[in-house]
């Protein structure tokens, strides 16, 4: 894996259109139309892209981040993300309709 980049976890119906080529391309919203800011907070920011990709439209992205060294310790384990992801399957397995995670890319630094 190249440097700074995430280590991805594709769901199984998107892994031939959500490449980890594809998926960083769109994180540095190369392939995007437009992208609107919809919330920016110090621990995440959550952005709707407009993709190029006609089968994938839209897409939010959640960007975490771990501001100090105690939270990255604290997250280690069980990021924020795949506590959202886990949430999310939990509900949909309910019948309940929320939204569907495609990818989740985990980015560690000096082991954290």
């Amino acid at each position: 894996m190249p440097r700074n980049q995430p280590a991805w976890r594709v769901t199984a119906e998107y892994r031939d259109t959500l490449s980890p080529a594809a998926l960083n391309r769109l994180i540095r919203r190369e392939g995007v139309r437009r992208s609107h800011p919809r919330r920016e907070l110090s621990s995440r920011t959550v952005t709707l892209l407009e993709t190029a990709l006609p089968e994938l439209p839209f897409l939010y992205l959640k960007e975490y981040r771990c501001p100090n060294f105690t939270d990255r310790v604290k997250h280690l384990f069980a990021s924020p993300a795949d506590r959202e992801r886990r949430t999310a399957l939990r509900i949909a397995e309910r019948g309940i309709s929320t939204f569907e995670p495609l990818a989740l890319g985990t980015l560690r630094r000096f082991g954290l």
